[in-house]
């Protein structure tokens, strides 16, 4: 296909040095020649020299070959190609070209290569043009080495680079783009004194490149540094400037990145108040306000995922879809987008049940691979994706096949390398995918495989990791469907010590550690009989106060309780008096209707209100309150089996 563009390219040119213009005027010559260049760049960014040298010619002939004023954007392509061919070759340029880029001998015009990669990087952050990334890195670096270090012009060029090389990185994962883009973001900063008009944008791009080095797997210290840095940035600009809304964004992408990391939901509610701060600062149609959208949003499902308030979930969903609405195809944010679309839809059909958020999540999933190339480092996490939500269709249908989803799952573990901070997401969903397939099949090989890929998403998540309790849970799921089946010995014991470790783990979701709970104790019933069980039914019925934290509305109290707590303290009085300890037995029941008291109480009394008319009662259900509240957790505090 290069070739065929080439041949064309060259044809049109000879016509043009024949005396024919027409060919170079056709707009079609325009679009051979980005479409080349594109092509050329390929993946890795590189671009060969006769390529450049072809492109800048077909453009330098239409300058001279449209009429004047129609020419300028030619002009800019031929002359910032020719600039970069010229280093490597003064001969290879028109003759025109050569006097202007030659004063005594050899020499760069370094403001002219900074404001043809300015224009380059303008059209790379809007769109997925590998080509102008390249040519935007070549002439920055080009311009930098024939700049002084005392030029005033260098910070700009460094921070562009910077924020160049980080583009590339998105693209290629290249580790060594992400290294050098901070390194050279560092230059600028230290290099740009307090006060200077410029320094919160170069101290927030260094913010974003050292979160994205934490994401690719750096130490927490860099994330630190990234919320330093970018609340430094923010605390520079002043309310009303254009750029403030993108600093308050990139900020809240940090502390989002440090929740996820510690399990701290304070800075979570942090991320998710500066996002509500850079939504607000920006209307629509502005170059920023779908990233900042998209940025609020993912906030939000991660705060609905640790906390279950309804109302953050439904407004993440109409945030995503305006972010979509706002970004157009061929945007280099259009595909992830798109993604996160799909997940905030997955996460609402998981709460409603409704069959259309289903279906619209696997349409934009779908939608998010379509428009993720090949060798994107990031199509395996949107395949994945996708291979869940095929799967919980077929869960929720019974219709269709098994086998696309778990295709997927494959191919995105196949694609993910050994190290990517996606591997585990990956491995456990392919592994969830298998077991859903081993429900329905039976097949010996599937029931492996899952419990093969879950044992080594569990290896991927460090110790102390919010993810690790739901990695536990998975591989203890895979082990006991290994057991029912094979009674493979020790498959019960190491799914039960599992989810031990998951109710117990400090920084994960309640949702999450109240189940391993529940799921403990059902397979401690199995294994040893309902006598056995009363501990883990203990431990489950102290993690459902987490489950009516004050800060979510008593709605979403409600639901959480009757979904994940039904008959859990009715069932571990059967197995407390199982094991002959009635009291126990009371107690548990106590504290579950402590929970449930106390919620109504809560819903059905407005203290506050209440307190304006008759203080006294008010104080009284107060006390009751807090008296339930304390003595659930109390009561059972007493007891060790």
């Amino acid at each position: 296909m290069n070739d065929e563009r080439i041949g064309r390219l060259i044809t049109r040119i000879r016509a043009f040095e024949q005396g024919d213009a027409r060919p170079v005027q056709d707009p079609e010559a325009a679009v051979e020649a980005r479409d080349l260049l594109s092509q050329a760049a390929g993946a890795e960014g590189g671009l060969s020299f006769e390529v450049a040298r072809l492109v800048a010619w077909l453009h330098w002939c239409r300058h001279r070959a449209l009429p004047e004023g129609q020419d300028e954007g030619d002009l800019r392509t031929a002359m910032g190609l020719f600039t970069l061919i010229f280093q490597e070759d003064q001969s290879a340029v028109p003759r025109a070209v050569r006097e202007y880029l030659t004063t005594d001998g050899y020499k760069i015009d370094a403001g002219r290569l900074a404001a043809f990669a300015t224009g380059l990087l303008k059209r790379v952050a809007s769109r997925d043009d590998p080509a102008a990334l390249t040519h935007a890195i070549a002439a920055l670096t080009a311009a930098l080495s024939a700049t002084s270090d005392e030029h005033c012009d260098r910070t700009g060029l460094l921070s562009d680079l910077g924020v160049a090389l980080s583009f590339r990185f998105e693209r290629t994962s290249a580790i060594t783009d992400l290294d050098e883009a901070v390194a050279v973001t560092r230059d600028a900063v230290a290099a740009t004194p307090d006060g200077h008009p410029e320094r919160a944008k170069y101290l927030s791009n260094l913010g974003n490149h050292l979160r994205m080095q934490f994401e690719e797997g750096g130490a927490i210290t860099d994330l630190d540094e990234a919320i330093s840095v970018g609340q430094q940035a923010v605390t520079a600009t002043p309310d009303g400037h254009l750029d403030r809304a993108a600093y308050l964004s990139s900020l809240s992408l940090a502390l989002r990145a440090r929740f996820d990391r510690t399990g701290k939901i304070g800075e979570l509610n942090e991320a998710v108040r500066l996002g509500r701060m850079a939504v607000a600062e920006l209307s629509d149609g502005h170059p920023d306000h779908g990233g900042c959208l998209s940025n609020l949003s993912v906030a939000l499902l991660s705060r609905f995922d640790r906390l279950g308030a309804a109302a953050d979930l439904d407004e993440a969903v109409s945030l995503a879809r305006q972010a979509v609405a706002a970004t157009p195809e061929g945007h280099r944010k259009y595909a992830i987008r798109w993604s996160y679309l799909a997940i905030a839809l997955h996460g609402r059909f998981g709460r409603t049940n409704e069959i259309e958020d289903l279906e619209a999540a696997i349409a934009a999933g779908r939608q998010a691979v379509k428009a993720t190339a090949i060798n994107h480092p990031h199509r395996a996490g949107r395949l994945t994706n996708l291979a869940y939500m095929l799967a919980a269709w077929f869960e929720r249908t019974d219709v269709g096949s098994l086998d696309e989803a778990v295709h997927l799952g494959r191919e995105a573990a196949a694609i993910t390398p050994a190290h990517h901070s996606d591997r585990a997401a990956v491995l456990a969903n392919l592994g969830n995918t298998l077991s859903t397939l081993a429900d329905r099949t039976g097949a010996v090989e599937d029931l492996n495989e899952a419990t093969m890929v879950s044992r080594e998403a569990l290896a991927s998540v460090p110790d102390g990791h919010p993810d690790r309790a739901s990695m536990l849970c998975n591989l203890s799921a895979a082990l006991a469907t290994r057991f029912e089946t094979l009674r493979v010995a020790g498959d019960l014991d190491e799914a039960i010590h599992g989810w031990v470790e998951a109710s117990q783990s400090s920084v994960a979701p309640a949702m999450v550690r109240l189940s391993a709970a529940k799921s403990w104790a059902h397979a401690v019933v199995q294994r040893s009989g309902p006598a056995a069980a009363a501990e883990p039914y203990t431990e489950a019925v102290k993690l459902l106060p987490l489950l009516t934290w004050r800060g979510i509305s008593h709605r979403d109290q409600q639901y959480l309780l009757q979904t994940q707590s039904v008959s859990l303290a009715r069932d571990g009085a059967a197995c407390a008096i199982a094991a002959g300890s009635p009291d126990l037995a009371a107690t548990l029941l106590y504290a579950g209707c402590g929970v449930y008291w106390s919620q109504v109480l809560s819903t059905r009394i407005d203290l506050t209100d209440l307190h304006h008319v008759a203080p006294d009662l008010a104080e009284q259900l107060s006390n009751c309150r807090a008296a339930l509240d304390r003595s659930t957790l109390d009561a059972i505090q007493k007891w060790r089996l």
